[in-house]
């Protein structure tokens, strides 16, 4: 393997992608009460925390640059944003964007990492096809207040001219390759409009057709190029030209490709100030693209999704319809909106809230104040609860179809909360809890049994506590003194943090650690989901400082988000690793 500059050409779909970021590889582990104990797959950090590491000073090197493929809503909201709401309802409809597979947990380092599958070319073709149907028929209906026209004003006249297709070329066409146009492009784009016109027998709209198919299914508008050029003041370093640069800063507050504004401020030479990236970065949080996005992020960090699809024992759990797992997520999503957006208050608090928002059947489970009609209640949690961790979508998605699963809870703690990854067990290994015969045992006890093997304990030790906690909330997060006829312990410590008894008590614990552990994982996972990989040792610097910016925003994650984009973590890469014809 050689590093070497990377470029993107109009080549096949499979040809232009890149193998990026590199992966951690787990060492062997004890199995848990689990067999998909290493599920969570968090990534290569040894630890979120601050803690000094060492006595030398750390030296700030950016990660790989390279080319990722977008992720489906941000196909979708820039599909929506430049031909309409009728272009992108269409393509979800018909199912045809390829599925986002997440690598450590994000479908963003998937989409970085792994080349795209063979039939993603015909997938592509296919909803380019259905964008393009719904972008002709709405200027064919709508003229100049069609969406399309109020980006390129010629596709709406009366009588369009084919002289319009150099403007789709010249206008459109850069904005949604996000870089600006070469002559090459523009000569293949009106050459296969042209081609559509004499097809259609001189019919405009066919021209429009195929020039829009074209656009769409070229790497430059489904891959977000981030390469950069040598920047000279950073020897070593790649600077991100100011067109990756709107493109990532959009990509990560909104999902979706530069606007007008964005994308003229990058033409003009505006995101040259950091006072104009700022200014930029403000515009985007204040609109709801950027709560979409983030709620997005959210969903993919918490894992808010396996809610849905946890399998539960009907007989056990008859109440847990599709109904109450949508209110459950929903809960966790009010409850992050409120604390963001609402209060800017200490985003920790996802953590260890004393309040939440429930709808009747979420309040009827939680055991809280009945709540009147469909709506929903902010209300206080029970003291026996506390933020994510005792929430219906948590404890749900963390434990078996018939019992809670202490190792499956712990261990996202583990690496979810804390950015610690645990190991998947190594081969051979049971993750089969004992038999507890005829005698009735309550799950923590089971689990200590199991962790009373030397070979085992070392390793449990780390997580397992964690679950014990939770254990007054049964498979589907609701509140119970006992298990099996036995009154439940929920006592527990873990080395380094101390000991706790519940949601709340643990929460509190976790926060108080000195390494900041909690808020620097968060932080961690954002730009996970958000830039597409595993942070390097050689970011740790940059994350360092951004996280001072955290802690001294008082932990407001809008405030984060802004301060990211001037980070150098944020604006700088390194050479992609390409390989060599040789090693393909």
């Amino acid at each position: 393997m050689t590093r070497r500059r990377s470029w993107i050409s109009k080549s096949t779909l499979a040809g232009a992608a890149l193998a990026i970021g590199a992966l951690s590889t787990g060492l062997g582990a004890c199995g848990g009460d689990d067999a998909k104990f290493g599920e969570e797959g968090g990534g290569t950090s040894t630890g979120g925390g601050t803690g000094e590491g060492g006595s030398e000073p750390l030296v700030f090197h950016p990660a790989e640059g390279g080319i990722r493929r977008l992720l489906a809503p941000q196909y979708l909201s820039t599909v929506r944003y430049f031909f309409g709401p009728a272009a992108a309802d269409a393509v979800l409809a018909a199912e045809l964007l390829p599925t986002d597979n997440p690598v450590s947990g994000y479908s963003a380092v998937g989409n970085a990492s792994t080349p795209p599958g063979l039939s993603f070319p015909e997938f592509y073709e296919l909803a380019a096809a259905e964008v393009a149907d719904a972008a002709v028929a709405d200027v064919q209906q709508n003229g100049s207040a069609s969406v399309l026209a109020s980006f390129l004003p010629c596709v709406g006249e009366a009588t369009p001219s084919p002289t319009c297709y150099a403007q789709f070329a010249q206008q459109l066409a850069p904005m949604l390759f996000r870089r600006p146009i070469t002559q090459e492009d523009v000569n293949w784009i009106t050459g296969i409009a042209g081609d559509g016109l004499a097809y259609g027998n001189g019919n405009f709209y066919t021209g429009l057709r195929y020039a829009i198919l074209g656009v769409l299914q070229t790497p430059s508008f489904l891959y977000i190029t981030e390469v950069g050029t040598p920047d000279p003041e950073n020897p070593g370093f790649n600077k991100l030209d100011a067109f990756e640069l709107a493109s990532r800063l959009s990509f990560f507050l909104t999902d979706t490709g530069p606007d007008v504004t964005l994308y003229e401020a990058a033409r003009d030479g505006a995101l040259e100030s950091d006072a104009e990236i700022q200014s930029q970065a403000s515009r985007l949080l204040a609109t709801p693209a950027a709560r979409d996005t983030l709620r997005r992020r959210f969903t993919e960090f918490l894992y808010l999704d396996g809610a849905m699809t946890a399998q539960k024992d009907p007989t056990i759990y008859p109440e847990l319809d599709d109904e109450l797992r949508q209110a459950m997520v929903e809960e966790v999503t009010r409850l992050l909106e409120d604390i963001v957006w609402t209060q800017g208050a200490d985003a920790r608090g996802i953590y260890t809230s004393s309040y939440t928002f429930v709808n009747a059947t979420l309040a009827d489970l939680y055991g809280m104040d009945p709540v009147s009609g469909g709506g929903w209640e902010k209300q206080t949690l029970p003291a026996d609860r506390a933020g994510f961790l005792s929430s219906g979508a948590f404890l749900t998605r963390a434990s078996h179809a018939v019992r809670t699963s202490p190792t499956r809870r712990g261990t996202f703690i583990k690496d979810r909360v804390l950015c610690e990854p645990v190991p998947p067990p190594g081969p051979g290994v049971s993750t089969v809890l004992p038999d507890p015969g005829n005698t009735p045992k309550t799950t923590k006890q089971l689990v200590e049994q199991h962790m009373s093997d030397p070979s085992c304990r070392t390793c449990h030790a780390q997580f397992d506590p964690f679950g014990f906690a939770l254990e007054h909330f049964d498979a589907i997060g609701r509140y119970r003194d006992k298990e099996e006829g036995l009154e439940l312990d929920t006592t527990a410590d873990v080395w380094a943090f101390g000991a706790f008894d519940s949601p709340r008590t643990l929460a509190e614990l976790l926060l108080s650690d000195e390494q900041a552990r909690v808020s620097f994982c968060l932080m961690r996972n954002i730009l996970r989901g958000s830039l597409g990989h595993i942070e390097t040792p050689g970011e740790e610097a940059a994350l360092r400082d951004l996280h001072d910016l955290f802690d001294a925003s008082g932990f407001d994650l809008k405030q984060l988000l802004s301060d990211m984009t001037l980070s150098q973590a944020f604006r700088y890469v390194d050479d992609p690793t390409v390989a060599d014809e040789g090693d393909q």
